[in-house]
């Protein structure tokens, strides 16, 4: 690294107090809220609105789902089938995503 880098380590490679008062600087501050001030904030209602579009969209993709493979050739158990193997398979994949990012948020893998 650079000679800045190297300064910034102690000799036994532990950041000195300097390093860490630079990354402490650098990180975000976090706040705590209780729910009623939380309810008070342009972010809660933001975060509420795009949720909520996101579920009616893929809400309304799945509603649709099944009339568009009928449309396509299928039978109505073979469309259902399909609808309800995606659906299983995409709850599954988003838990896990869910779960690792919550790990990775925490410094775990």
């Amino acid at each position: 690294g650079t000679w800045e880098d190297m300064v910034k380590l102690w000799t036994d490679g532990e950041p000195s107090p300097v390093l860490l008062a630079e990354q402490e600087a650098e990180s975000p501050r976090e706040e705590d809220f209780t729910l009623h001030e939380a309810v008070r904030t342009r972010a809660y209602w933001l975060m509420g609105i795009a949720i909520g579009l996101l579920m009616m969209t893929a809400r309304s993709i799945n509603f649709h789902q099944i009339p568009y493979l009928r449309d396509q050739g299928l039978g109505g158990p073979e469309a259902a089938v399909i609808v309800t193997v995606f659906s299983i398979v995409g709850a599954f994949v988003d838990c896990w995503a869910d779960s690792s990012r919550t790990a990775l948020s925490r410094g775990g893998r």
